[in-house]
């Protein structure tokens, strides 16, 4: 069975316990071990750590194995108009 399928039946298990008639103080033992398998069978749950190093440098990357490439062009004001600009603001 994976993992997700325990993670459901122990949650079944802990929804039904209170209608099973234990006494309290089972009730609590059987919670906490249910709560410590459901935290156990959730770690095991997180993915395995990327081990190369390019990976490692960059965590964040978006469009992971996709060949295409995209150029971003930035157009700004001529430096003569910035100069113009300038010489205007200080005559005022």
């Amino acid at each position: 069975m994976s993992k997700r399928q325990w993670i459901m039946i122990i949650g079944l298990v802990v929804a039904v316990m209170p209608f099973l008639g234990f006494p309290s103080s089972w009730d609590a033992t059987i919670y906490i071990i249910l709560g410590l398998l459901i935290i156990a069978i959730a770690y095991r749950l997180v993915p395995a750590v990327k081990t190369d190093e390019k990976d490692r440098s960059m965590p964040f990357t978006d469009n992971k194995g996709s060949h295409t490439k995209t150029d971003v062009v930035a157009q700004s004001k001529p430096l003569s108009d910035v100069q113009e600009s300038i010489t205007n603001d200080h005559a005022l």
